[in-house]
């Protein structure tokens, strides 16, 4: 009779440990767009898009920065790196009263305070994205360059101290429809940058109609490229980059979301998943999935292992386009 109510006790406590489980993280409002790096998250105030806020490990926000400081810089470009030290790319702004400076990156503490500038000359970062050794990769265009036949590395690779670590991906590899300033430019809000453990992806619109996902190895050297579908038809917004490098994209069919995909190398396409939850990829955290999911007045984050999402079956014609590839 004893045992039987120790062993009574000890599930019952097991029980109750499940129920304390920590809940998924939850943020006063209905916030974003959101990116999300090691716990912290950006958030961009849509759709003024005048300020960037940083949130904490707590799901508070530690401070805010404006975009664009009048008649000097503008910081569209941002990231944030899983110890709360965060960038931001400076250019200067082509208003009506513009000031010729070279281009620039800020590393900021987890107050808000420049820790760092790093100078980078005519070379303009439109995208960053921080390295698991807290280096940080940028994908941008030269300044000076002004016809397609200008060539310049489009990857460049820093430390947090200002040395340039390396370059590489001349833009002559991944030229196509669009000089390079169209194809490489920043999406404001959004995130088209990602690493792994050994490689970096973007997405740039290299061909009319349609933008392409560009994969490069940390060496600067091009691993491959992958169309993203027709816009306005059946295309695909990659939001999200796990340590091992999958890929998973929001699918647009006729400019409506419709799931998400992970990109199958071996056949060059994209394959829709299933067993997700509601809201979007805001980011990874090693082999999970971040989600973001606005509930009536939070925002709450959901973080979902890869392996519990699963393959639809392929349709006859999606599997003879593959197979075409």
């Amino acid at each position: 009779m004893r045992s039987s109510l120790i062993v009574l006790f000890l599930f019952a406590s097991a029980l109750c440990c499940v129920a304390q489980t920590p809940a998924d993280p939850q943020y006063e409002g209905s916030i974003g767009p959101l990116y999300y790096s090691g716990g912290y998250v950006l958030e961009w105030d849509s759709p003024e898009y005048t300020h960037v806020t940083v949130y904490g490990l707590d799901a508070k926000p530690i401070f805010s920065n404006p975009l664009r400081v009048p008649e000097d810089w503008r910081y569209t470009v941002w990231a944030i790196d899983s110890d709360g030290v965060a960038a931001r790319a400076a250019e200067p702004y082509k208003g009506s009263n513009f000031i010729a400076k070279s281009a620039h990156i800020d590393l900021l503490d987890a107050t808000g305070k420049i820790l760092n500038t790093i100078k980078t000359g005519s070379y303009e970062p439109q995208h960053i994205v921080f390295a698991p050794d807290h280096s940080f990769w940028t994908v941008g265009v030269d300044g000076d360059y002004s016809q397609t036949d200008v060539e310049f590395d489009v990857l460049r690779h820093y430390s947090r101290n200002g040395e340039e670590l390396g370059h590489g991906l001349p833009w002559s590899q991944i030229a196509g429809d669009f000089n390079a300033r169209n194809a490489l430019q920043l999406c404001l809000g959004a995130e088209l940058l990602y690493m792994g453990t050994d490689r970096i992806g973007f997405q740039a619109r290299l061909k009319y109609d349609q933008a392409t996902w560009v994969e490069v190895g940390t060496a600067g050297n091009l691993l491959g490229t992958y169309d993203l579908g027709r816009f306005r038809e059946l295309d695909y917004y990659p939001s999200a980059m796990t340590a091992r490098g999958s890929v998973y994209a929001r699918i647009y069919k006729y400019d409506k979301p419709d799931g998400w995909a992970v990109l199958d190398r071996s056949t060059k396409t994209w394959r829709k998943v299933k067993g997700y939850p509601k809201g979007v990829i805001i980011g990874a955290d090693g082999e999970n999935l971040i989600f973001s999911e606005h509930d009536t007045a939070w925002t709450v984050l959901h973080s979902v292992p890869t392996a519990s999402l699963h393959l639809e079956p392929l349709t006859q014609q999606t599997a003879m386009a593959a197979a075409q590839e």
